[in-house]
């Protein structure tokens, strides 16, 4: 699990607390986004993302959010994310000069003419039954956040 913290420290640092703070939210990676009691308990997971193509992210820059993107419910029993698709984006590449080996950084990042640009697929998540459904429509363009 991501950042798992005990409740006496607080939750991880990607975590997001629920709105009656009984629950964080979390996002592990890509390959997963889900809710845990404050005792660590996992609620609700889930977890098919798979590299490029996975939840509650936004790495489409090289100071890319680290912080599970997502909404709660006001009475925090759902979740409101997004699958992102980067798999057919392109990649931008920095290269951090210091003394020593360069470091090459690399993210998805569309350009203008790109046939292909990131997606995202809103989702929505049932803390209580573990349950996530898919919003029924086309996949939007993506705009960096919920």
């Amino acid at each position: 699990m991501a950042g798992g913290t005990p409740a006496a420290r607080g939750p991880a640092r990607n975590d997001v607390v629920s709105p009656d703070k009984k629950q964080t939210a979390y996002s592990q990676g890509q390959q997963s986004v889900g809710a845990r009691t404050r005792r660590r308990q996992r609620d609700a997971a889930y977890d098919d993302g798979v590299k490029d193509y996975g939840y509650a992210t936004d790495n489409t820059r090289v100071d890319a959010q680290r912080r599970a993107i997502l909404i709660w419910s006001p009475d925090s029993k759902k979740i409101a994310t997004f699958q992102q698709d980067q798999r057919k984006t392109g990649d931008m590449y920095l290269i951090e000069t210091k003394v020593g080996h360069p470091t090459l950084q690399a993210w998805k990042y569309p350009l203008p003419g790109d046939p292909d640009v990131t997606m995202i697929e809103r989702v929505v998540i049932d803390v209580p039954t573990a349950k996530a459904t898919r919003l029924q429509m086309l996949p939007d363009r993506d705009r960096s956040r919920v």
